[in-house]
């Protein structure tokens, strides 16, 4: 019986997961697959300000950088063995000296501007000069992960049976740490994730087991995972059970396409990468 394996990708604000329950050879199997969308996902205000010297990622939007200027106009980027003493590779001036802006408050990290220079920015207008910020480039990505065997699944044909979840490595946690955004709180993380079946229905809820089991149980499926370590792990993955049966005996997640997608949207990042769809 043939099947279809989408390649992986990435990108800056979404990623779809997915696995098909099947029927091949009287076994009941996944076959994992991969999508992806660029969607948009709730973003969130209190994030927007940034310690002195705190990573920020290329395409954040209405960033508060007053901290990390510091009085500074213009700020400079090196390439790597380069020091102060040599010419920038390239600088932005922020605002004008002698002036007031409130550019500052609300700054985007534009890829147009941004773009190609990560690493660190310094403050060129004074000395001794000083770290701004780091600019790193956002890299998200979510993989189906099977616990038992501790490897990634994804594109891979696995037994029914398999405890699986799904792991998202991302470098944007720093961004959910109280040292780097002063304003952050427990409820401030941009991830979303969703569990849809092959009709393209939410999943709210999980089985733990088949209905009328002694140990079973209904968990909400958990949709806005704080994210704030790498790798991150479903925290209820672990006790999932896909093969889990309703009260009459049929499975509760009958075969067909069900996708994990992962959302995020860090200082209305979507709004600089757009919305557009694609599909491996």
């Amino acid at each position: 019986m043939g099947k279809t394996i989408y390649p992986f990708y990435e990108c800056h604000n979404v990623y779809h997961n997915g696995f098909e329950i099947t029927v091949m050879q009287g076994k009941n199997i996944f076959i994992i697959l991969c999508l992806l969308f660029l969607l948009t996902a709730p973003a969130t205000a209190s994030l927007n300000k940034i310690a002195a010297g705190a990573p920020v990622f290329l395409g954040e939007n209405d960033v508060d950088i007053s901290s990390s200027l510091n009085g500074c106009h213009t700020i400079a980027w090196l390439k790597n063995g380069t020091s102060m003493d040599d010419p920038s590779t390239k600088n932005v001036t922020i605002y004008e000296l002698n002036s007031v802006s409130e550019k500052i408050y609300h700054y985007n990290i534009s890829p147009e501007i941004f773009a190609g220079f990560s690493g660190t920015w310094y403050c060129e207008d004074k000395i001794p000069h000083y770290k701004v910020f780091d600019l790193y480039d956002p890299l998200v990505s979510i993989k189906v992960w099977d616990l038992d065997q501790d490897r990634d699944i994804t594109g891979m044909s696995v037994p029914r049976s398999a405890n699986v979840t799904y792991r998202i490595d991302t470098n944007l946690y720093p961004a959910l740490k109280y040292l780097n955004r002063p304003n952050a709180n427990p409820s401030d993380g941009f991830f979303t994730v969703k569990l849809t079946d092959p009709l393209n229905r939410n999943i709210p809820n999980i089985y733990t087991g088949s209905y009328g089991g002694a140990n079973t149980l209904i968990l909400p499926f958990e949709n806005n995972p704080f994210v704030s370590s790498s790798p991150f792990f479903w925290n209820n993955g672990k006790d999932w059970d896909p093969a889990a049966r309703n009260i009459q005996g049929d499975p509760i997640y009958p075969p067909g396409m069900y996708t994990f997608t992962l959302t995020q949207n860090l200082n209305y990042m979507q709004d600089s990468y757009g919305t557009g769809a694609s599909e491996g």
